[in-house]
């Protein structure tokens, strides 16, 4: 297919997509006076958020497609101000000075955060071209937040990824050249600590909040994940418990309880995100929260499935981490042949394995650790199994049965058996609800 082809494809793509949207938000009973993509508080209905994830990507392609060296550079540039722009918005608080509702003058704004108020107005003018910010009518030197923008206010996580970006990992992106010709990290060359990225995480907890608040968002979210997860054919497993270990929070367990009654949860956390959960209350009587030490030996032995998810960033964290916890569930395993172990990590996936947007991301990400760390990088689904197939004891070793993976994001469930010495691997026979494959 030549190019104008694939332009003409893409854009009826788009067309169609639209239209199933606009079709699927009305019938959800949202409001069509604004999109609230932007609202922290907003969950869209699955369909909804399926639908404008395509279009998202569709738009990728189609920009691919159109973008020249002009207009390649005039984004590029856009994007620095950008980045700059969020960067000085935070540093002096101005969102946050913003009400919520409602709008205010940008001389009383740039009184209140002590900043000249035409470098205030610039910004504001830049950001609003974003959909960041808006000047309710143009001129009137008023300024109010959008949904988007709100969200920088009301979900604190959103600002502290801008700034390790600003702070940070743009600083050390640019010094790439020098740190390959010095065999040093950008990190160490564009910060004063002389500190290692990791060293200066566990020093300064504003670093580390700010990286983790970063991984949050350049990673995929719990709703991809029970999406994925939701293409295994749960309901044929029956009233049995699925053992979510090690889980930040409980949504990936709200979320396959609501769709499949019949299965009982225990989601194990340590024991503050335990508490904070337990102490709100209204918990599905469906799932039980449960403390776990991180990496300590799995002791629940009558689980059907056990849900495994590494968020380690860089290599050999990661394969430090997976074969710990492998290791902590082999007895498990060995006891319960019949027992699966789903093992979901966002990895760096192959070229045009997935969505144009969802591979730049996953590069983004794996650019952002080498550059801060120097010699880290993701792992890719080959490394993971070579991990996997290493974990073994005097009877058997774990195998690879299973696999699912989607083109609209990078994290991929491994289904994990163990498997008897004596035993061929055509032999194991998986619960219904598991396709085998050879690993």
């Amino acid at each position: 297919m030549n190019p104008l082809q694939q332009i003409e494809t893409q854009a009826e793509k788009l067309a169609t997509t639209a239209k199933s949207l606009a079709k699927q938000f009305r019938e959800a009973g949202l409001d069509e006076s604004s999109t609230p993509w932007g609202s922290a508080d907003f969950e869209p209905p699955r369909e909804v958020d399926r639908l404008r994830n395509n279009m998202l990507a569709t738009m990728a392609r189609l920009q691919t497609l159109l973008v020249g060296p002009t207009d390649f550079i005039q984004q590029l540039a856009h994007q620095t101000q950008v980045l700059a722009c969020l960067q000085w918005l935070g540093e002096f608080q101005v969102l946050a000075c913003i009400p919520l509702d409602g709008s205010m003058s940008t001389k009383d704004l740039a009184d209140l955060v002590n900043v000249p108020g035409s470098q205030l107005r610039r910004v504001v003018r830049l950001m609003a071209t974003t959909g960041f910010l808006q000047e309710p009518q143009p001129g009137s030197g008023q300024v109010a937040h959008t949904g988007l923008s709100a969200s920088f206010v009301t979900n604190f996580p959103n600002l502290d990824a801008v700034m390790l970006l600003s702070g940070t990992a743009a600083p050390a992106a640019l010094q790439m050249s020098e740190a390959t010709q010095r065999q040093l990290s950008g990190f160490t060359l564009s910060s004063n600590t002389g500190l290692p990225f990791t060293t200066a995480c566990e020093q300064q907890p504003r670093l580390k909040r700010q990286w983790s608040a970063y991984l949050g968002c350049v990673g995929d979210t719990s709703q991809v994940l029970v999406d994925l997860l939701d293409r295994l054919d749960w309901a044929s497993l029956g009233n049995v418990c699925i053992v979510d270990v090690d889980a930040e929070s409980i949504r990936v367990a709200e979320g396959l309880a609501e769709r499949h009654p019949a299965l009982r949860w225990i989601v194990q956390m340590n024991e503050s995100a335990a508490a904070d959960i337990t102490s709100v209350g209204g918990l599905n009587p469906r799932i039980t929260v449960q403390i776990r030490n991180p990496q300590a030996t799995q002791t629940l032995e009558d689980a059907a499935v056990y849900v495994l998810r590494g968020t380690e960033p860089d290599y050999q964290s990661l394969a430090n981490w997976v074969q710990i916890e492998l290791q902590s569930h082999l007895n498990v395993l060995r006891a319960n042949p019949n027992a699966l172990l789903l093992l979901a990590l966002q990895l760096r996936p192959d070229p045009g394995s997935v969505d144009p947007s969802v591979e730049a991301v996953a590069c983004a990400r794996d650019m952002t650790v080498v550059q801060l760390t120097g010699d880290a990088r993701e792992m890719n689904l080959k490394e993971l199994e070579e991990l996997i197939a290493c974990v073994r004891d005097s009877g058997g070793r774990l195998v690879v049965v299973n696999k699912l993976r989607s083109n609209h994001c990078s994290t991929i469930a491994l289904g994990i058996k163990y498997r008897a010495k004596a035993q061929p691997l055509g032999l194991i026979t998986p619960n219904s609800a598991w396709s085998v494959t050879s690993p």
